[in-house]
């Protein structure tokens, strides 16, 4: 996508080949679907985020992060609610508390005035297997 702009009312969904200006997009949720490998380097703030294939991050969620069966999560994390399922890979700084919750919803009215990495490009690559974490 170039030159636009698009809100998804509810979920955005990445797939491999995705390529965009994250000030250009603008969604409550977001979903990385299986196969594709999403970097974002400056915050990234969502309600529910779900992720299927590979995310790495700094997020903030102020309602459900879900890390799926064979998804990859490297980042940091705050907020109120996660799930890890069994075969996931999760090597995050994280802080699921109502304290999260709290960081979340501040970086929530942080970012209503000013959007860190509006500017950032984002292209969805293929995600390969990581390595064992120990």
């Amino acid at each position: 996508m170039t030159n636009s702009s698009i809100e998804a009312l509810r979920e955005l969904i990445l797939f491999p080949g995705a390529d965009f200006t994250r000030g250009d997009i603008k969604a409550v949720d977001l979903k990385i679907e299986a196969g594709g490998k999403a970097t974002f380097h400056n915050p990234a703030l969502y309600r529910n985020v779900e992720v299927i294939g590979t995310f790495i991050a700094p997020l903030y969620a102020t309602g459900l992060i879900t890390i799926r069966t064979g998804a990859t999560f490297v980042g940091l994390i705050c907020g109120g609610r996660l799930i890890v399922e069994d075969g996931a890979t999760f090597v995050a700084d994280t802080n699921i508390s109502p304290e999260g919750l709290a960081e979340a919803r501040k970086m929530n009215e942080q970012m209503a005035t000013f959007q860190p990495g509006a500017s950032e490009r984002v292209l969805v690559t293929a995600a390969t297997q990581p390595a064992p974490v120990c």
